[in-house]
C-alpha cells in the first residue's frame, strides 16, 4: 500500500497538461466569437405611458424580458421612465430600431465587448478539472484498506468537485450574457409651452412687490402718527413765542 505522500505525488502527476488541453480547445472553437452587446437610448415621447405599452408589444414580439421599470412624475404632471430590456442577440439591431420608432431619439449608445478570450479560458479550466475529476473517481474505486489514502483522495475530489461548480457557474453567467443583449431605455414626456403654473413666478413677483409697499406704506403712516403731533406741538410753540415778542416790542415802543 502507498504511503500518502506517494499517493498525492501520483495525483499530481496523472494530472493532464493544461497547455495541451487548451490548445485542444482553442484550435476548434477560437474561430467562434463571444460578444456580449449593450445599448441605450434616451427617446422624448408623447406619452410615456402608451410608449411602456408599445415597448411590452415590442418585448412578446422579440421574446424580450423587460426588467427594472421606474416610472417618475414631476410637479407640473409631466412623466418620466426608466427600464431595460434583454433581447435574444439575434434580434438585438432589430429591436433597437423598433425603440427608436416610439419618439424622438435625443441620445444613443451601442458597445459590444468581446469576452471570447475569457470564456474559452474557463472552458478550458473546466475540461482540465473535469478530467482530474474522473481519473480520481477511478483511483478511489480502486483503493482499499489503507483510510489514510481514502481520505486523501477524497478531500482532493471535493476539492476539484467545488473547482468545477464555480467555473460552471461562470460559464452560464457569460452564456446569459452572450444570448440576451441588454437595452437600457430612458423616456421623458416634452414639456408645454404653457404648462400649468408657468405664470407662478410672475404672481410671486407681485405679491412679493405689493408686500413691499403696503410694508413701506405702513411704516410711512407710523411715521406720520409719530411725527405730526410734534410737530403741530412745534408750530404752536413757535407761534406763541412770536407773538409774545411782538407784544414785547409794541409795549416798548409805548
Amino acid at each position: 500500500m502507498e504511503a500518502p505522500a506517494a499517493l498525492s505525488d501520483r495525483i499530481s502527476l496523472e494530472k493532464p497538461a493544461t497547455e495541451t488541453q487548451a490548445e485542444d480547445i482553442q484550435q476548434g472553437q477560437w474561430a467562434a466569437r463571444k460578444l456580449v452587446r449593450r445599448g441605450s437610448l434616451e427617446l422624448e415621447v408623447e406619452s410615456v405611458d402608451a410608449a411602456i405599452q408599445q415597448i411590452q408589444d415590442l418585448a412578446n414580439q422579440y421574446t424580450a424580458l423587460m426588467s427594472d421599470a421606474r416610472i417618475v412624475q414631476d410637479d407640473e404632471g409631466h412623466r418620466q421612465a426608466n427600464l431595460t430590456l434583454r433581447v435574444p442577440t439575434d434580434s438585438f439591431r432589430a429591436a433597437l430600431e423598433a425603440l427608436k420608432g416610439l419618439g424622438t431619439t435625443r441620445q444613443e449608445t451601442v458597445s459590444t465587448d468581446d469576452v471570447t478570450k475569457a470564456y474559452f479560458d474557463i472552458e478550458t479550466r473546466l475540461a482540465v478539472m473535469q478530467e482530474t475529476e474522473e481519473r480520481l473517481r477511478r483511483l478511489l474505486s480502486t483503493r482499499t484498506g489503507n483510510l489514510a489514502d481514502v481520505l486523501a483522495v477524497e478531500r482532493e475530489l471535493g476539492r476539484v468537485r467545488v473547482e468545477i461548480e464555480g467555473l460552471e457557474g461562470q460559464r452560464r453567467y457569460y452564456d446569459q450574457l452572450i444570448a440576451l443583449s441588454t437595452i437600457d431605455v430612458a423616456m421623458y414626456e416634452p414639456e408645454a409651452l404653457l404648462r400649468p403654473g408657468a405664470f407662478a413666478p410672475i404672481g410671486d413677483a407681485f405679491r412679493e412687490s405689493l408686500g413691499i409697499f403696503s410694508s413701506s406704506l405702513g411704516a410711512l403712516i407710523r411715521l406720520v402718527v409719530l411725527v405730526v403731533p410734534w410737530a403741530l406741538v412745534a408750530i404752536l410753540a413757535w407761534l406763541i413765542i412770536g407773538r409774545a415778542r411782538r407784544t414785547g416790542a409794541k409795549l416798548g415802543d409805548g
